[in-house]
Parts: C-alpha cells; structure tokens; sequence
C-alpha cells in the first residue's frame, strides 16, 4: 500500500500495519466488542464489567420506582412482577453475555500463551 502524499509505503509514515490472518482469524473468535490492539484484554473486560454493574444498578433503580409507583396504589405485586418481567431479562442478558465474553477472551489469552511456549502460531 502506497501513501500516494509521499510516495512510501504506508507503514512507514506511521500508519498500522496490516493485520495478519491469524490476527483476523483469532479477533473472529473474540467478535466486535473486544478490539485487539487497542487495549489490553484485561482492561477492556473490566470497563465492560464496570458498565454492567453500572446498568444493573440503573435498572434495578427502575425497578424500584416501578414497586414504589404500584405501592402506593396498594399494588406492590403487580409493580414487582412488571419491574422483573421488563428489566430482569435485560439485565440476565447483559450478564450472560459478559460471561460468554470473558470466557472467549480467557481462551484467547491461554491460546496466545500455548502458541508463545511452543512457538507456534495458534489455531484460527
């Protein structure tokens, strides 16, 4: 790839390299939402553990408005059952996938850590 402002190639003027198939291959596995190269693993996964405290807190603030709300019309079941019909499958989704996430980004860093020992390059 030429940088046609300077006529060389684009890893010279700083651009990122391209990334190698097994890079592609291995971020397929992460999917989207975890970047490789961009920050650590680690890090990311904790922000994104951050947010979902975070949005469950947010959510079950909600819910409590929805009890609060029923309560005071001497309802407060139906004001659970709303709050937890609405809210609670969002929050068990977002947790379900945070789990999924770290479980790939765990297998991820023991792959990368096999291939570093043996010195080989790891499936993808």
């Amino acid at each position: 790839m030429i940088d046609h402002s300077t006529n060389h190639p684009a890893s010279e003027t700083g651009s990122p390299p391209a990334p190698t198939a097994r890079e592609l291959a291995l971020g397929r596995k992460l999917g989207r939402r975890i970047r490789l190269g961009a920050e650590p693993i680690g890090r990311q996964l904790d922000l994104r553990f951050r947010a979902i405290v975070a949005m469950t807190g947010i959510l079950a603030g909600v819910g409590s408005m929805f009890l609060a709300i029923f309560a005071a019309f001497g309802r407060p079941d139906v004001g659970f059952a709303v709050g937890g019909l609405i809210l609670g499958p969002v929050a068990a989704w977002a947790w379900l996938d945070f789990a999924l996430l770290r479980h790939r980004a765990l297998a991820y860093d023991r792959e990368v850590a096999a291939s570093e020992m043996t010195g080989t390059p790891p499936a993808g």
